[in-house]
């Protein structure tokens, strides 16, 4: 993205707002509109821009998705990279929680800490299906079916 003047952090902001914007088909103009609304700079953002960055999205999928379909464990390896980034920003907030006096910051973290909470629920459960891992966390060792998973195997298997 070129530098428009902005922080590293609104500039991955923008790159967030566009691509959510382009994920729901929202119109380039409407993006540029909420764009102007949010940063207050209507000459930065031209639809040209936004088709160029479009385009961008467009070139890391079609890139990113057959790796992963070829390469299992890249993807595998990304989503325990999501779980460990999110878990270190639980860490990061219960830091700020324990620091902080100012009452408003406080209960920001401990707002912020309920949706990681929540999110590392949600990783930490989807996990066995990413993965392809049988009986994960919370579950038993029984598939849909009611076999076990030593059931499934051949005898053959079983004296590897």
């Amino acid at each position: 993205m070129a530098r428009i003047g902005l922080s590293t952090i609104q500039r991955e902001e923008i790159r967030n707002i566009v691509f959510d914007d382009y994920i729901q088909k929202v119109s380039v103009n409407e993006t540029i509109s909420t764009l102007k609304r949010m940063y207050n700079l209507p000459d930065r953002f031209t639809p040209n821009w936004i088709h160029k960055l479009r385009q961008q999205f467009r070139n890391t999928a079609k890139t990113e998705i057959p790796r992963y379909q070829r390469d299992r464990f890249a993807y595998i390896q990304k989503y325990l990279n999501r779980i460990h980034s999110t878990e270190q920003l639980e860490k990061n907030a219960w830091k700020i929680l324990r620091k902080e006096q100012d009452s408003e910051i406080k209960l920001k973290c401990i707002s912020e800490l309920r949706e990681l909470q929540v999110l590392l629920s949600d990783l930490y459960s989807n996990l066995p299906r990413i993965a392809n891992i049988k009986g994960g966390y919370g579950h038993s060792n029984e598939n849909t079916d009611n076999t076990t998973i030593q059931e499934e195997y051949s005898e053959d298997d079983r004296k590897l």
